[in-house]
């Protein structure tokens, strides 16, 4: 089990599992803590989008599997973000890193920074080998009854229960549209749906997914802003969460600030 190796997941598509991963990388960075983001989703991965950064690298990780170069041309530094790293995802499928090769990817990287976080999605050939190695996961999911009930799914499956520490992360929380929709009487409903403990409730935010980094940058000292404040909640609360990976206890924010 690698301590700094924390897998960002989902058990279903579009609840914005990127954008997580990313905003938590920089929130990350911005605390002195050197960041990488490894891509392992070929089919959509958008890591680098997110965060307004060219490839700076003409290598993918599928190339470094492939052993068309070395793991180390494809790790770059982000030109964003000071002290984020960034690998691009490979191109196909067939180009995944297989089991072996990733854990001992992993363990080297491991001693090189101080952060590492994946970016597999739960279908992945790469999330078993993922999921065993690092030393906690992260559920990304919409608070809805079908995104929360794959969440338990996945949790119960074969490769779920290798997961470590696993915490859910519930993305684009709306108070008044999470009781309209009336799917859920509270957040203990659903905890207890999902099967997970609460790592997170980020808000929707509209400054957070039209700029991570500007949003993650202006929100830093979230201590000294409005505890009222609704532009940012998304951003303030990837900083809380990423106090959180970090040791340090953050109480959830009101959700009647959300």
């Amino acid at each position: 089990m690698l301590a700094n190796v924390t897998v960002l997941s989902a058990a279903k598509g579009g609840v914005g599992k990127s954008l997580i991963t990313a905003g938590l990388g920089c929130a990350l960075a911005l605390r002195q803590q050197e960041t990488l983001l490894l891509d392992l989703n070929p089919l959509c991965g958008d890591i680098s989008f997110f965060l307004a950064a060219s490839p700076l690298s003409p290598y993918h990780l599928g190339d470094a599997a492939q052993e068309r170069c070395d793991l180390s041309d494809v790790i770059v530094p982000s030109e964003t973000v000071e002290g984020l790293f960034l690998a691009q995802p490979p191109s196909r499928l067939d180009e995944l890193p297989k089991a072996s090769q990733l854990t001992t990817w992993l363990t080297s990287l491991s001693a090189e920074f101080d952060q590492i976080l994946l970016d597999v999605p739960a279908k992945s050939p790469c999330f078993l080998p993922a999921v065993s190695a690092a030393s906690r996961t992260l559920l990304v999911s919409t608070p809805d009854k079908l995104s929360i009930t794959n969440c338990d799914r996945l949790r119960t499956s074969e490769a779920g229960r290798q997961m470590r520490d696993p915490r859910l992360v519930l993305n684009r929380f709306h108070r008044r549209r999470f009781w309209e929709m009336e799917e859920f009487s509270d957040l203990d409903a659903v905890i207890d749906e999902s099967g997970l403990q609460l790592a997170a409730v980020i808000p929707e935010d509209r400054t957070l997914s039209g700029s991570i980094v500007s949003a993650m940058e202006r929100t830093l000292s979230y201590e000294t802003l409005p505890f009222q404040q609704k532009a940012g909640g998304g951003a303030i609360a990837l900083h809380c969460l990423s106090k959180r990976l970090l040791g340090v206890r953050v109480p959830l924010r009101d959700l009647d600030a959300l």
